[in-house]
């Protein structure tokens, strides 16, 4: 089974577990190490979502947002919707941890180094900007589902709303941006940045708090497997300079 060195760029909720992912690091013959394709390892459960012992290093600690891990997995599971997709070793339960620390010390990049250049977010002129029709994905054939950019005007909201299927409050988060002179509201699915961020919340049906990102901050992006008809652009991780993730 092949095992590949990550920068990891995303550690995000998803389902009740964690979509992690990253760039392959690839080495020059002069031993300098460059950034390779994006991986998104992938559980062989429900939608793909990693349980929380599948994220897990050897000393029991989380893999984290612009750590280098090496992950083992199976095989590349060939979605044209998720090109970056690999299936992960094991099922999560019982098995040995599929990541372990780097054999050997990498500094991590600066961070507009990670800055991906892309012309526009997945758009679909017949929908709203916060997803894309399988049919449209499948037109552009764009060759990634993640990307990272550099927003202008980030803000970040969050409120509490009634969910009518689970008939209980739900608390939810956005980020709120603009890019190449489109605007974008997509949901927020990164825990770090809505713990630290998003307090106090706001109780059922008052108007939501907001919070400005300043010092010119990237958001990696990401599309959702399909949901109720559509692929969902999710915001899942808020990069920040000076800010330990």
């Amino acid at each position: 089974m092949p095992t590949k060195l990550l920068l990891i760029l995303a550690n995000s909720l998803k389902r009740g577990g964690r979509c992690i992912a990253g760039r392959e690091v690839l080495w020059r013959p002069d031993a300098r190490w460059y950034l390779g394709p994006w991986i998104r390892p992938v559980g062989t459960h429900g939608q793909g979502e990693l349980h929380l012992a599948e994220t897990l290093l050897p000393d029991a600690t989380p893999v984290q947002v612009l750590d280098f891990a090496a992950v083992t997995l199976q095989q590349h599971e060939g979605r044209a919707d998720q090109p970056e997709n690999w299936l992960v070793s094991g099922d999560g339960t019982g098995i040995p941890p599929i990541w372990a620390k780097p054999d050997r010390i990498v500094k991590p990049p600066p961070l507009h180094a990670l800055e991906e250049h892309p012309a526009n977010l997945w758009i679909d002129k017949a929908e709203m900007n916060d997803r894309i029709s399988p049919h449209r994905l499948q037109e552009l054939h764009p060759g990634s589902s993640l990307a990272i950019i550099k927003p202008q005007d980030l803000t970040v909201a969050w409120w509490t709303e009634q969910n009518a299927v689970k008939n209980r409050p739900q608390h939810k988060y956005q980020a709120r941006f603009h890019y190449h002179d489109l605007y974008y509201r997509l949901s927020l699915t990164d825990p770090l940045a809505t713990a630290r961020l998003c307090t106090p919340m706001p109780p059922l049906g008052a108007p939501p708090l907001t919070a400005t990102i300043p010092d010119e901050p990237l958001l990696c992006i990401s599309l959702t497997p399909v949901f109720g008809g559509f692929h969902y652009k999710v915001a899942a991780t808020i990069l920040e300079c000076g800010v330990s993730q």
